[in-house]
This record gives C-alpha cells, sequence and structure tokens, in this order.
C-alpha cells in the first residue's frame, strides 16, 4: 500500500469490484440467459450489470427483445469520485433500443430508439460506514480491525449531462437530432430510473474500500477522495445557500480589508491590526530548513467553488507574492511571482439554532487540505529548484499560519441569518421592505396580562411613565431615532420639489441652489473644468442610525442613490478630465459617523432657525452635528449592486476609493454649508435673559439610550420588521438650567425614555425635573398666594365689654412678611402627588376685675392651603389648588357664654390641554373669588363681636386671587413653539403633560401642526403651483414609523409628528396663518404635474379635516424660491 493518501488506490479498488461483479453478471447471463426477460428477481439482479431488460412483456409465439420498451446491454461501470460525498456513476450502454413514446401503455411501437456506445453519468452521494473492532487470530497481530463500506445513496442520483455521452443528442448535428434531443433524453432518463433501482435492490450500491490488514503497528495514511477529483459538477448552493452570494460576501470583506489599508496603511507588528487587511495585504517571516524567508503577499478576494453540497475548493488569490531571503524586507525582493492560485479543499458545515431561526455557513478550517492539482502557479521563468523550494514554503505558510487567522477573525463564517435581528444593510432602493411586525399587547398591567413572547406596549407606557425621571440634572429631553430619520425626510421632500422646479437648469448654478437642492440632488462639478461632472447623484431621503453601544456617540449614515455616476480618480486621488465614466442605480452607502456637540454663535445658525428664535441677545448655542470630518465609508453595511462584478479586484477598490473621495472631500462640505449635518440647536441663556424661557439650559451633555422593549432586547438597526423597537433608540440629552453646577457622570441606567404603543412612536420626550419646574414655577410662585391667603388673628382688647380681635395676613404681618410660608410634602395617593400648607394660630386670654367683660376670652384661626398634582395619563393635566380659613371665636363668663365660627374658601385649577398648535395653559376659573360663611353663632348674642370679625375677614383677605404671575410663566414657558431645542424641518412643541410620582414633569415632543388657509389661485409671472392630494380615510396610521402618541389627542389626531385638527362642523376653525417658510407637502416626486383645482377664497380658514391622510410639512430657507415665483397650497380633494 502506498503512503499518505490512499484515494487513487482505494477508487481502483472499488472499480476493480465493479468489474468483478460485472464479469459475473455476463457469467451468469450466458449460464443462465435465454435473450428473454427474467421471470425471477434473483436472475435479474445477478445480471443487471451486464443486461437489463426494461418495461412491458413479450409477445407470443414469436417473443424478441424490441417487444419491451427497453432492452441494453452493458459495459462495465465506473465510479469516479468528486470528492468525499459524491461519486459519478459512469454507465455505458453498448447496444439495445428504447422507446421513445415510454408515456404510453400497450401501444405499437413505431418510434423506436436504437442504443449504440451510449455513456450515461450519475451524480450520486454516499455515505461511509465503518464495520470496527471485530477480531480475527488468523488476520495478523492486532487485536482489532475495521473495514470501511461506501454505500451509494441511489434516491439522490441525478443525471450530469456534461459528463454524458449520446450519439445525436450531447452532439446533436443536425436540425432533426436537435429537435428530436429533449425527447430522448427524457425516455432515457425514465428507462434508467428504473434501472437504478433494480441496481440498489441488487445490492450493487454497497462497496467495500480499501482494506488494512497488515502487520504494521501503525500507518501513517489517509483516504481522501476529494484531493483527488479530476471532474467538477454544477453545484451552485451549499446548505441551500449561492455559492454566488458567498463569493460576493468573501469579496466585500477583501474590500473591507483593502479600504483598511487605503485609510490608515498596512501596520504588520500589531496582531490586532494585522486582522484588519490581512485579506488584501499581509507579510511573515518563515523559518524552513535553510534560512529565514520574509514573505510579502498581495492578495486578491477569496473564492470559493462547490465541489458538492458539502465540500469547496477555497482558492487564495496570490496577486504577488515577494520573497526576501536572509536579512528584512526592504525594496527589492530576490524572487517575485504572480498569479498564484492556490487551492485548498474544506468542509462546510451548518449550525443552526432556534428550530432554524438562526442559520450559520462556516468553513471548517480545521479540514483544510492542500489540492496541487486544483492550484495554479503560471509560467514561471526560474529556475524549478527554487520555485519549488519558495512554492512549498508558502503552501506550508498558509496551511499552518494564514488559514488559521482566516479562523480567528470570524471571516470563515460565509453566511450568517437570524430572523429577529434587523438587516445589516438595507433593501435595494424600490424594493419593499420587510414590513415592521408589532406581536405585542396593551395590557396596561402585570395581573390583567397572560401574554408571553411578546412586548408589553401597555406595560412599558406606564413604566415610562411612573419610572423616568431626571435623576440629579435639571432637565432631560429625549430625541428618537425615527424623529430624527422624520426631520430629514422632509428636509429632502422640499429639496425634491426645488429640483423639479429648477426644470432644465443645473443644481451647481449658484451656491444657494446647491445648498437648498443637495440632500435630494447633487453634482460635483470643478471651477477649472467648466461643466463637466465628475460626480452626481439623485439621492433618497438619508438616514441615521444610532450606535447604541455602551459609552458610543457614533451613528451610520445611510445614502440613498437612487441614480448616479462618477469618474474614476488618477494617481494621487486627482481628476480626470474626460476619463469614462462609472454609472450605477440602487446604492446605498453607509458612513460611519461621530455626533459632537458643538458651541456656536447667532451668525453661525441657519437661517431657518435663526428666524424662528429671533435675535434675543443670546451669548452661545449649543448644536449637535454629525461631525463628517470622522466619516469613515462601512463597506459591510453598503449596498452596491454591480460594484464588485468585475473580475479584477483593483478596479473595484479604485471605484470605493473614489466614491469615498467624492463623498468626504465634496459632497460632505456641500451638505454641511446647507446645515443638514446640523440635528439639533439648542440656545444658552445667561443671567439676563434667562428670564425670556425658563427651561433653556445653560450647561448640557448627551449620550445614546437604546430602547429596552425588554430584558436584553437592544437592537440597533434602520429596517426590518423590529424597526418599532430601534425608531424608538433614544439620543438623550441632560443639563441644568439657570447656571446650576452640572453633576457628574451620566443619567441613570435603565430608564426608557419614550412611551407609546407598537407603531405610535413619539418624536421625543423633556422631562422637567421636581425642583426645576414643580418646585421653582408652581409651588414656588403659590408661596405668594399662600402669604396673601394666611389669616393671623389676635386677641385684640376689650373695650366697655365689646371684645375687638384683630385679623391680617401673613403678607402683612410685621413679623412674618419676610418669612416663607412654602408647601411641604403630604401623603400621596394612587392618582397624585399631594401637598400642603398649614397655618394655625390659638390665643386663650382670661380678663377679671372690671365691672364688664371678665372672662375668658378664646381665638382660633386655621388656614389650610393644598396643591393635588396628578400623576397618570389623562386627556387633560389639572393641577388642582385649595385654600381654606377657620375662625372660631369663644366667650366664657357673667353668664352669657357665646361661640360663633366662620370660614372663607377659594379654588383654582391649572389646566393643561394640547392641540396640534402645541400646550395650552388655562386657569380656571378665570377670576378667583372666595367665599365667606357666617356659619355658627350660639349663646348670647347681646353684642357685636362675630360680626365685627366676619367683617374684618372679609376686609383682610383678598377679594380674588391672582394668578395672573403663574399663568403667564407657564404660557411663556410652554403654549406656542418650543424654544428649548430647533431643527431646520419642524416647529417643534410640547403636549400631552404628565407628573411622574417624583413630581417630574414629562412632556412629549412632537412637530407643530401648519394649518393651511385656502385661497384663490391667482397666475403671477413664474408662477408654481404646488397640488397637494387628501386621500379619505383616518390618518391614525404611521408613517415612516411615527404616528401621534394614544391617536388621538383633544380632537387632533397626529401622524408622523404631524397632528390634524378634526373638523367640527359646530365649532368654525379659528383663522390661523402658517408660520413663515413652514409648508410639507407629502408630495411624490411626480406630484409637480399634477393639475390644480381652483379654490373659492372665504372669509375664514380652511382647516384639514380628519379624512386628510397627510400634512404638508417642508422646510425651505429664504432662498429657496426663485425670484418672480409664488409658492401656492390648495387643498384639493381627492377622488376615491
Amino acid at each position: 500500500m502506498c503512503l499518505g493518501n490512499r484515494a487513487e488506490s482505494s477508487a481502483r479498488y472499488i472499480n476493480g469490484q465493479l468489474a468483478t461483479l460485472y464479469e459475473n453478471a455476463k457469467h451468469c447471463s450466458l449460464k443462465h440467459g435465454n435473450d428473454l426477460k427474467p421471470t425471477e428477481s434473483v436472475v435479474e439482479y445477478s445480471t443487471c450489470l451486464f443486461e437489463f431488460y426494461g418495461p412491458g412483456k413479450h409477445v407470443r409465439p414469436d417473443p424478441k427483445k424490441t417487444d419491451l420498451s427497453f432492452y441494453a446491454k452493458f459495459g462495465v461501470p465506473r465510479l469516479e469520485f468528486v470528492c468525499n460525498h459524491e461519486v459519478i456513476l459512469f454507465l455505458k450502454l453498448k447496444e439495445g433500443h428504447y422507446d421513445l413514446e415510454f408515456t404510453k401503455q400497450n401501444h405499437k411501437r413505431t418510434h423506436i430508439e436504437n442504443i449504440k456506445d451510449i455513456t450515461l453519468a450519475y451524480r450520486v452521494e454516499f455515505k461511509t460506514r465503518s464495520v470496527d473492532e471485530f477480531q480475527f487470530r488468523e488476520i495478523g497481530n492486532s487485536d482489532s480491525y475495521y473495514i470501511d463500506m461506501h454505500i451509494l445513496n441511489m434516491n439522490t442520483a441525478q443525471f450530469v449531462l456534461e459528463h454524458s455521452h449520446i450519439p445525436g443528442v450531447t452532439d446533436a448535428a443536425n436540425e432533426k437530432s436537435y429537435l428530436t434531443k429533449d425527447q430522448k433524453l427524457h425516455a432515457l432518463q425514465h428507462y434508467l430510473k428504473q434501472y437504478l433501482h433494480v441496481f440498489k435492490c441488487a445490492g450493487l450500491h454497497v462497496l467495500y474500500s480499501l482494506p488494512d490488514y497488515d502487520n504494521l503497528s501503525s500507518t501513517v495514511a489517509t483516504v481522501d477522495y476529494s484531493s483527488i477529483s479530476k471532474h467538477s459538477l454544477a453545484v451552485d448552493k451549499v446548505f441551500g445557500i449561492d455559492i454566488t452570494t458567498i463569493n460576493l460576501y468573501l469579496r466585500n470583506l477583501w474590500l473591507q480589508s483593502a479600504s483598511y489599508i487605503d485609510d490608515h496603511g498596512s501596520s504588520h507588528d500589531h496582531h490586532e491590526h494585522r486582522l484588519n487587511h490581512y485579506l488584501a495585504e499581509h507579510r511573515t517571516t518563515w523559518t524552513d530548513a535553510a534560512e529565514d524567508i520574509h514573505i510579502h503577499m498581495y492578495t486578491g478576494p477569496l473564492r470559493v467553488r462547490a465541489m458538492c453540497k458539502r465540500e469547496v475548493i477555497l482558492y487564495l488569490d496570490m496577486q504577488d507574492v515577494l520573497f526576501h531571503m536572509g536579512g528584512a524586507f526592504s525594496d527589492h525582493p530576490h524572487h517575485r511571482f504572480s498569479g498564484w492560485k492556490i487551492a485548498f479543499i474544506v468542509d462546510v458545515v451548518c449550525e443552526e439554532e432556534r428550530h432554524g431561526a438562526v442559520k450559520r455557513v462556516k468553513l471548517d478550517i480545521s479540514s483544510a487540505r492542500y489540492c496541487e492539482h486544483l492550484s495554479f502557479f503560471g509560467e514561471q521563468t526560474f529556475e524549478e529548484e527554487i520555485m519549488i523550494r519558495l512554492r512549498s514554503t508558502l503552501v506550508r505558510y498558509l496551511t499552518e499560519y494564514y488559514l488559521l487567522l482566516i479562523k480567528l477573525s470570524g471571516h470563515h463564517c460565509v453566511f450568517h441569518h437570524d430572523v429577529d435581528l434587523p438587516p445589516v444593510c438595507c433593501p435595494c432602493p424600490g424594493e419593499p421592505e420587510e414590513p415592521p411586525v408589532d406581536d405585542g399587547c396593551c395590557c396596561p398591567d402585570e395581573h390583567s396580562c397572560g401574554h408571553t413572547g411578546v412586548i408589553r406596549w401597555g406595560i412599558l407606557h406606564r413604566k415610562f411613565i411612573e419610572h423616568s425621571h431626571c435623576g440629579d440634572f435639571d432637565i432631560v429631553t429625549a430625541v428618537t431615532q425615527g424623529s430624527i430619520n422624520a426631520a430629514f425626510k422632509a428636509l429632502w421632500e422640499a429639496a425634491g420639489r426645488r429640483v423639479r422646479n429648477l426644470g432644465s437648469r443645473h443644481t451647481w448654478e449658484n451656491v444657494t441652489t446647491e445648498r437648498d437642492t443637495c440632500i435630494a440632488d447633487y453634482s460635483f462639478v470643478h471651477e477649472h473644468h467648466g461643466e463637466e461632472v465628475f460626480f452626481s447623484a439623485n439621492f433618497g431621503a438619508p438616514k441615521v442610525q444610532l450606535i447604541c453601544s455602551e459609552g458610543s456617540h457614533k451613528v451610520m449614515v445611510y445614502f440613498t442613490i437612487q441614480e448616479g455616476y462618477f469618474k474614476m480618480l488618477g494617481q494621487n486621488k486627482c481628476l480626470m478630465p474626460g476619463s469614462q465614466s462609472y454609472s450605477f442605480s440602487n446604492w446605498v452607502v453607509a458612513f460611519e459617523v461621530e455626533l459632537k456637540m458643538v458651541d456656536v454663535k447667532e451668525e453661525s445658525l441657519s437661517e431657518i432657525v435663526l428666524k424662528r428664535f429671533g435675535h434675543k441677545g443670546t451669548h452661545a448655542f449649543k448644536q449637535l452635528i454629525l461631525d463628517f470630518s470622522t466619516a469613515k465609508l462601512c463597506d459591510k453595511n453598503t449596498l452596491w449592486p454591480g460594484m464588485l462584478d468585475d473580475d479584477d479586484c483593483r478596479i473595484f477598490r479604485a471605484r470605493r476609493a473614489a466614491l469615498a473621495h467624492y463623498f468626504t472631500q465634496h459632497y460632505f462640505p456641500t451638505f454641511k454649508r446647507a446645515h443638514h449635518h446640523v440635528l439639533y440647536t439648542f440656545p444658552l441663556f445667561d443671567k439676563d435673559s434667562s428670564s425670556l424661557h425658563k427651561h433653556s439650559v445653560t450647561a448640557i451633555k448627551f449620550q445614546f439610550v437604546p430602547f429596552t422593549a425588554y430584558e436584553g432586547c437592544c437592537i440597533d438597526g434602520i429596517y426590518g420588521k423590529q424597526r418599532f423597537i430601534f425608531d424608538r433608540n433614544m439620543v438623550v440629552f441632560f443639563g441644568m438650567v439657570d447656571h446650576h453646577h452640572m453633576p457628574k457622570g451620566f443619567l441613570p441606567p435603565g430608564i426608557n425614555w419614550v412611551g407609546g404603543v407598537g407603531a405610535d412612536i413619539p418624536h421625543g420626550t423633556v422631562c422637567l425635573s421636581k425642583k426645576t419646574f414643580l418646585d421653582a414655577h408652581i409651588l414656588k410662585k403659590l408661596e405668594a398666594i399662600n402669604k396673601e391667603t394666611t389669616i393671623f388673628a389676635t386677641m385684640g382688647n376689650v373695650e366697655r365689654g365689646e371684645w375687638k380681635p384683630e385679623l391680617t395676613t401673613w403678607k402683612k404681618h410685621a413679623v412674618k412678611q419676610n418669612l416663607t410660608c412654602n408647601f411641604v410634602p403630604g401623603k400621596a395617593t394612587c392618582d397624585s402627588l399631594e401637598f400642603h400648607w398649614h397655618n394655625r394660630d390659638q390665643w386663650t386670654y382670661t380678663h377679671d376685675g372690671d365691672l364688664n367683660g371678665n372672662g375668658v376670652y378664646k381665638v382660633k384661626c386655621t388656614t389650610n392651603n393644598s396643591v393635588s398634582v396628578p400623576t397618570t395619563k389623562k386627556n387633560d393635566c389639572v393641577i388642582s389648588i385649595k385654600g381654606r380659613v377657620d375662625l372660631s371665636l369663644s366667650y366664657e363668663g357673667d353668664g352669657r357664654d357665646w361661640d360663633a365660627e366662620m370660614s372663607t374658601t377659594w379654588s383654582a385649577a391649572v389646566k393643561f390641554t394640547s392641540d396640534g398648535q402645541g400646550l395650552k395653559v388655562h386657569v380656571l376659573p378665570a377670576k378667583i373669588v372666595p367665599e365667606f360663611h357666617n356659619s355658627r353663632c350660639e349663646g348670647s348674642l347681646g353684642h357685636s363681636t362675630h360680626e365685627e370679625t366676619f367683617k374684618r375677614l372679609r376686609d383682610q383677605f383678598p377679594h380674588s386671587i391672582d394668578f395672573s404671575s403663574i399663568h403667564h410663566t407657564l404660557k411663556a414657558s410652554f403654549e406656542g413653539c418650543w424654544s428649548g431645542l430647533y431643527i431646520d424641518a419642524h416647529d417643534m412643541i410640547v403636549s400631552k403633560p404628565v407628573f411622574n410620582r417624583r413630581g417630574d414633569l414629562l412632556l412629549e415632543l412632537a412637530h407643530k401642526h401648519i394649518e393651511v388657509k385656502a385661497s384663490p389661485v391667482v397666475k403671477k409671472p413664474g408662477f408654481i403651483s404646488r397640488t397637494i392630494s387628501t386621500v379619505k380615510g383616518s390618518v391614525s396610521g404611521a408613517v415612516n414609523g411615527h404616528a401621534a402618541t394614544n391617536g388621538h389627542a383633544n380632537g387632533v389626531t397626529v401622524t408622523n409628528g404631524h397632528s390634524f385638527q378634526k373638523s367640527d362642523d359646530k365649532s368654525p376653525a379659528t383663522p390661523t396663518t402658517p408660520s413663515s417658510g413652514m409648508f410639507s407637502p407629502t408630495l411624490s416626486r411626480a406630484s409637480s404635474k399634477t393639475s390644480v383645482s381652483s379654490v373659492k377664497s372665504t372669509s375664514s380658514s380652511k382647516t384639514i379635516s380628519n379624512k386628510v391622510s397627510g400634512v404638508f410639512h417642508s422646510v425651505m430657507s429664504k432662498s429657496s424660491v426663485v425670484e418672480g415665483e409664488e409658492e401656492q397650497f390648495v387643498d384639493v380633494s381627492a377622488k376615491v
């Protein structure tokens, strides 16, 4: 027996078995055959390798073979091993016939084809089973022996046309042969299918591998059929995964490595850096028997070719291999080879988890075997001995070390799919996205919820209200990923309309036009090269994905390019005028970008923000920006169909470099000039101007907070069925007001800062701490009312038998007027927080010695004021304030005892309501008038003390309670647009207030609804009409993952953060003028072609009803309307 791989010996041994079995069948046929179809199975099985009689019966009295639909006499069968799992079975049909009409029964055989020297090839899977540990002393000196059997699975047999030879079929020479080719193939396959069944029944599918019965104690030998394979099969999948998909993935891996070198250079000293680029460039020092050899490899992408369903050939593409002998690496290698392709045969394994929900296909690197006859080393002119030595050294290094790098880096996993994870990159533009799946429940608490394995939206929303808090910070503002993308979409839609209005003019004709359109359409021209366009792209709306790993401030920004082209760059990334353009479509290009908080002045603000904010003497602003100076093209998240189709990997490396150059050096600066890199602007007020807005920050930081749907469920993503979760991932800003000291650290962990249920994703949340709002703006201001409504009673004096008590208020009290009278927390209920102010004075005076008025005088005065703050979510948030003063007088003496009681009460409510215009603050009733009660007077009534005292109480107590200070402060803070932060796309408002159990105020951030006023259409020169199509139906559905919280709020339905005022015939809408520059039609790119219907002008504004399915929302800078054009918006009813 040979040493090493005994596969060839085993193959000869197995084919020898088939040859012997064939001779046995031939001998049996000559001995027992009579040229008729066997009537006994034992004869049929014993002779089928030599001859086979097909379906049909002989015709008596003159039976012939042609009575049957098939007959064939065979030659010696042969097996060729394709790999360790499959063989090709070659069947030689020397002579015979077959009937083309194989589907018909009992008919005259008029379509008979003769068989003459046909070879049919079948691909068959096999398994190896061992019979081991059998003991026979007679065999030799071993304690036990084994023998391998190869069992052909005939049920898997598939006809292989490319390895078959059928005269008139595989070499059809004329039209008649070509026309009957398919019919002949189908007939032959039909009859041979029956033959292979008999082949199996005869037991011919079980063959013995090479035995090992010698007396050697051990033998260094293997049987690896894959390494001797000469035939290839058309296998395009492994474990159901297309080979083209795997090779495309491997090309992407290579491009990532090459890109790392382009961006960072190659580092061969640090192991971690080496893993980043070893697939494109790698060098090492390897010691052979003679000397150290320094190897420097420039490689192309890994490539696999399937041998069968479970084995592949892995090709390492050595584009250039440099060998430095002896010393160190230098600029002049001793030997250089190019174009080597080194083949390894590798097993492929499939791993599945969670009943197939997770599937991975991996290369089993431990099974990798070098295959010389499948490798290619080119036509080299070197001395053969040197080449063989260096080649052997390289192969040994690749086998023992380089392949391990593939495993260590994780690149041996060539396919991974998890149905529960969002896709790494988005679908092609135009392709339908995987719809989000809301498999949650809305049960309000654990006791009433019996659901398992779902997102408990109702419970999460309740916990959001109950457990969100500011920690040690004054104010927290959280904005969702979905809100960021909704803003980008609005800007993109506005820019798209601007592009369509340009007509045949270019977007680069001036800086203003380029700025207004770049988010939707961009072309790069160079001032030295006229109007030659080097890069052009028609964009979809950009999308931002928050990367919510711990401590991260990075995002993934996706730019969808519907159509585009660019010109390749020359050396050192120089422009090449006149060069050929590379066109593409449906690309999604991903850049990893850091978010940064930067300081800016008023002059750096966009026109839109500055116009809304106005000049208020503010000394500084903070902006959260996309810092495109940190942008890195992320290949694994980028989708670029056609990019990697070229055979030369250096070409798509150059394409990638050109694309990155045009984006980072030209497009991003334009994007920045348009202020699209600014996500949020925060005004910072100094001490003098802070009173203009009580909730503007003086210090601020930010962090990313993932939305936790359930324990351990934090997901990053931008597309896919779990969009309801990762569109709730948040950028959370936290800071201080009024120059309070900024605490160290970050927010408490484990808080979901937004609520909502399923598709109802709020744009964000503002949380004002108890000390910032409730204490400072409610309870503190109510202290003044406490001072005015707290009554002090003193004994006064007794004159001529008449007692005259004295009454005064805290505010007028000589001693206490400068002291505080704050509310203190009381016992909270399940629905509210309670605060109380209590003051009681009780005096007892005993007088004796006068003729009149001797006796005991008593006075008691009690003031009780209370504030009740709701902690449950309701349509309206109402803070109740109540007050009561009780005054009692009594006298005992001279038999004229008497006592009297009197009181005064008052109540007020601060009510917050929400609509599409924001929060409204009401104080009810409009005039708060106290009620006085002279409730009881008993005993001797021959005096006027109680009447005089009641009159003094009315005189001292305020005639009305003044809430104007609180009302004005709250209106300035909350009504209208929220001035705590600004975005270009929309005016922000706050709504739906609710207090948590700590007393912090939670407000939902939303976009201000713009009511569209109908006006007559007047054509003017350059007039551009914009038609708004309305669609009948409810607007409670989600757009881009955003909808109204709770769907409705006081007659307002909110979609995508925009609210629609429900029409009410009984309550005509109040005319409202749209904010300047704040119109946003959800308009398709072709909508400018829609005809405009004139609308009769009316004196009142027209409010969009709840049948409208979209609202206009866009932002265009002051220069976005070309001179001579007028923006006109008309509400046109759509035909359904």
